[in-house]
């Protein structure tokens, strides 16, 4: 841990991988993985233009460097922003899993940017499975915060939560009980829960969950391979994976000036 200038080995319980030094020569690296791959350091997003014009080159437009802990979701946001204040916002945007959730795409819908990426399935095990009734099986009556089942029964309760910004929706224990399709529906002891995100978010996610299942969407999400062709150039021609400076700053700057040694 660090305190003041003095970097010391911590005695006590263990802390977040987000707070955890992992290098006394570096106090702002961190260590992540991805699959098999384990690091200690930071992560470099790019975003770079894909225009299908002959005659406009590909160039990197944006370096976003974080500390290999943040989640990429959350630095979308942020990369949106920069876009934007550099007059470079583009009105699609090509992503990769990681990055979209329901409220960015319907964020960055309304600043002008279509999010083009697949969004993570539903991971309860109806939906896992396919052989039970998921979310898209309810009838959802958003004004009169009323769902209804497959069975056309009616839910007993819906709560908003702010803070969390999802809704609960709960079935009665004793209509779950009786139900001739239980099994389908729910493995628990009491009524069916749901639980649900603002109903705009919502449907943009139901919406880019059916979406990413057609050839359409395959062949369209297909112009992201350029990015991928960029890194993996970057890669194999530069030490964008091997920074020779410390601190996060620094570390950007070296980035920086890949991207544009790159161009």
């Amino acid at each position: 841990e660090q305190e003041g200038a003095q970097i010391r080995w911590r005695d006590g319980p263990a802390v977040s991988n987000e707070q955890r030094i992992v290098s006394p020569y570096d106090p702002e690296a961190r260590s992540s993985r991805k699959r098999e791959e384990v690091w200690l350091g930071y992560k470099v997003h790019l975003s770079e233009t894909c225009d299908q014009d002959p005659g406009s080159p590909h160039l990197i437009t944006h370096v976003e460097t974080t500390v290999a802990t943040l989640q990429d979701s959350e630095v979308l946001a942020p990369i949106q922003e920069d876009l934007r204040a550099k007059d470079l916002a583009p009105g699609e945007h090509y992503v990769d899993q990681g990055y979209p959730s329901g409220a960015e795409l319907v964020r960055q819908a309304h600043l002008g940017t279509q999010i083009i990426g697949p969004v993570g399935q539903d991971t309860s095990w109806q939906e896992r499975e396919q052989t039970g009734y998921g979310l898209g099986d309810f009838a959802l009556d958003w004004p009169g915060q009323v769902a209804t089942c497959p069975q056309g029964k009616s839910s007993l309760s819906w709560t908003q939560s702010q803070e969390l910004r999802q809704v609960v929706i709960r079935f009665a224990t004793a209509t779950c009980r009786s139900c001739r399709v239980r099994a389908q529906c729910t493995h628990g002891q009491r009524g069916r829960t749901l639980t649900l995100t603002p109903p705009e978010v919502h449907a943009a996610l139901l919406e880019r969950r059916a979406l990413q299942r057609t050839p359409a969407f395959v062949q369209q999400y297909a112009l992201r391979a350029g990015i991928e062709g960029t890194l993996s150039q970057a890669l194999r021609t530069t030490h964008l994976r091997r920074t020779p400076y410390q601190g996060l700053d620094k570390t950007h700057l070296h980035h920086v000036a890949i991207a544009a040694g790159l161009n």
